[in-house]
């Protein structure tokens, strides 16, 4: 497996390792599918402001507990 530079790419690897479904994330977070989507492909843009996107990417990451 490549190593992830992103931090979504890193998200969205944690997220495969553990073998986890974008939905699953969703339901756990209690996010829409798409906002996950967004955040592993970086698309910050998307999301509802760049304060709320950080939130989310914090969110994202507690759940997944990746290495640092």
């Amino acid at each position: 497996m490549t190593e992830a530079t992103g931090v979504g790419a890193r998200l969205k690897q944690a997220r495969e390792v553990q073998g986890l479904a974008i939905d699953d994330v969703a339901l756990q977070l209690q996010f829409a599918p798409r906002q996950i989507e967004f955040l592993e492909q970086e698309r910050f843009d998307r999301l509802p402001g760049p304060t709320i996107a950080r939130g989310m990417l914090r969110n994202y990451a507690r759940l997944l507990q990746p290495d640092p």
